[in-house]
């Protein structure tokens, strides 16, 4: 799901891949 959700973000900005993704994991264990 982390993925899924970073690969949207991904295709837009590449360069922001690894932070993208860590920002979504953070997100998740927040909730």
């Amino acid at each position: 799901e982390l993925m899924t959700l970073g690969y949207p973000a991904d295709t837009a900005k590449k360069p922001s891949r690894e932070p993208v993704e860590k920002i979504v994991c953070y997100q998740k264990w927040l909730f």
